[in-house]
């Protein structure tokens, strides 16, 4: 889907972008305000399309790795304005450089994220990649309205978060109550995880 993203709408985008650049020479002093607003308009919607295709183009995320891909979905959360979004980074980033569980655990947060704009009504969001020794232990925090778990665990959500956890060994915690936000974690113990491939 994020390849079909930035090969078919992209190029359509790119097209209207060039012939708006073309045209800006013909519209009429009345209408040079707007259509230059317009034409950003077009412009800045290329530049999110490009980095939401990224995003869902999983050869992007395991070259890119699991902090900068994660880093530039911040970004975008916070160019969107759709939210206060951050990260914190602590220990050794480059204890861990398993391309395939990058991308698993990235689909996780995606899900958390997905479902905190959607649903929590909250206005920050902020995640903390820990990389111990042994573990790296993700937090995902909101300061939103939470929910029922029980009624969310019938969901289909968060099923596939604990599955895709489930997939790598992880130890997945999910806490939050109606009005008190959500707190998301994930353990993950990436150098059993590298002594079990290496045994194999």
């Amino acid at each position: 889907m994020g390849q079909e993203l930035h090969d078919n709408v992209g190029q359509i985008l790119s097209v209207a972008n060039m012939n708006m650049s073309i045209l800006a020479m013909q519209v009429p002093a009345d209408l040079k305000e707007s259509f230059t607003d317009t034409k950003q308009a077009v412009k800045d919607s290329l530049s999110e399309l490009r980095a939401l295709s990224k995003t869902l183009n999983s050869d992007v995320i395991s070259n890119r790795g699991l902090q900068e891909s994660i880093s530039s979905e911040i970004n975008r959360l916070n160019k969107l304005k759709l939210i206060d979004a951050s990260i914190e980074v602590k220990g050794n980033p480059a204890l861990f450089t398993e391309g395939k569980q990058s991308i698993i655990l990235f689909r996780i947060l995606q899900e958390c994220i997905s479902n905190t704009i959607k649903y929590a009504k909250a206005t920050s969001f902020q995640i903390v990649l820990n990389f111990t020794q042994d573990h790296l232990i993700i937090t995902a925090i909101d300061n939103g309205i939470g929910f029922d778990i029980a009624s969310a665990e019938k969901g289909s959500g968060l099923i596939n978060m604990r599955n895709r956890a489930e997939l790598i060994n992880a130890q997945f915690k999910l806490t939050t109550a109606n009005g008190q936000g959500m707190k998301l974690e994930i353990n993950y113990p990436y150098q059993e995880a590298f002594k079990s491939s290496f045994k194999k």
